[in-house]
């Protein structure tokens, strides 16, 4: 599961008979569902065999923080712009039966 603004990289190494289809579908929400992407396997592979590489990413090396020099601050979320605060400073409702 990715939270917003998250990512990955994926890497897929598949088989399958040329020409065939593999839909990938979003499922979280149901009733919502829907198609991610549709993957069509070629007729001429890639490659003759699977990879003798290592399929593992080098980690980035972060330095720790220094807390001695860190501050400390407050941060506050009010829902957007949507949000009621923003709402109530607009003179609007944004709730249900608006």
């Amino acid at each position: 599961m990715l939270g917003p603004a998250m990512r990955t990289d994926l890497i897929l190494d598949m088989t399958g008979k040329p020409g065939s289809r593999l839909s990938i579908f979003d499922q979280f929400y149901e009733g919502l569902e829907y198609e991610l992407v549709d993957l069509v396997y070629s007729d001429t592979p890639l490659r003759a065999r699977v990879p003798d590489w290592p399929l593992t990413l080098p980690t980035i090396p972060l330095p720790k923080p220094d807390l001695d020099t860190a501050s400390r601050n407050e941060v506050v979320f009010t829902g957007g712009m949507m949000g009621e605060m923003v709402a109530q400073d607009m003179g609007e409702s944004m709730g249900p039966g608006a």
